[in-house]
């Protein structure tokens, strides 16, 4: 427990939630996966107010077809270095679903489903969209280096 004191407040963090994340890093030797905890935190203050921190929220992708459409969020099993190194060799080294399983237990000694492959493969996907559609920019002639 984290006890924050100043004159008007008196706030005290406790941890009320919390989830595990698998995480790519880079050693002297190579990679290595790490289990990384995340805390979320619930704070009052001496009126008697709570506020808790929650995982963050993004975009919801929707496909015409598809059972469950897929929310970007915090609350994911798979990091974000190692979602992208999934990605990799889904899309760039086009591997099957089941080869990036093999690939993952043989090199990393991590077990994944295939369907949390798959959710890392399309999250990076969502991930990758233009932030401004592309007939929303303006037009301009090329400026030279020297304007």
């Amino acid at each position: 427990m984290l006890v924050i004191r100043q004159s008007w407040l008196i706030t005290r963090l406790l941890p009320y939630m919390g989830h595990h994340v698998l995480e790519l890093e880079t050693t002297e030797g190579g990679l290595k996966i790490v289990c990384q905890l995340h805390h979320y935190y619930q704070a009052s203050c001496s009126c008697g107010h709570q506020s808790q921190s929650q995982p963050g929220e993004g975009i919801t992708s929707t496909v015409k077809g598809r059972t469950r459409n897929l929310k970007l969020t915090e609350y994911v099993l798979v990091g974000n270095a190692f979602a992208t190194f999934i990605a990799s060799l889904g899309v760039r080294y086009r591997l099957s679903r089941s080869k990036i399983l093999e690939f993952l237990f043989d090199w990393l000694g991590i077990e994944l489903s295939v369907g949390t492959i798959d959710r890392c493969i399309r999250e990076a996907g969502i991930a990758c969209e233009p932030v401004v559609a592309r007939q929303s920019l303006q037009k301009c002639d090329r400026l030279l280096q020297n304007e």
